[in-house]
């Protein structure tokens, strides 16, 4: 299970990737700029998503699964 730190983290690196090579894709025109616009888009409001349930969490909040590798069944 990836915390949601490393998902955010995550994120943004795929973001950068997608900056990088949506022109590319746009020149070769495998993807319309429209289609480029949107997937940019729908990235940062994941990210902004991502970044607001970070921010909501209390900093003495422990965590759920700390010191446990498996979720008891009950």
């Amino acid at each position: 299970m990836s915390s949601l730190t490393d998902q955010l983290t995550c994120a943004k690196r795929e973001l950068k990737l997608r900056e990088k090579c949506y022109p590319t894709f746009v020149a070769r025109r495998t993807m319309t700029a429209a289609q480029a616009k949107y997937e940019l888009a729908t990235m940062t409001a994941i990210i902004d998503t991502l970044q607001a349930l970070l921010d909501a969490i209390p900093p003495d909040q422990p965590s759920l699964f700390a010191g446990s590798e498996e979720v008891p069944c009950i």
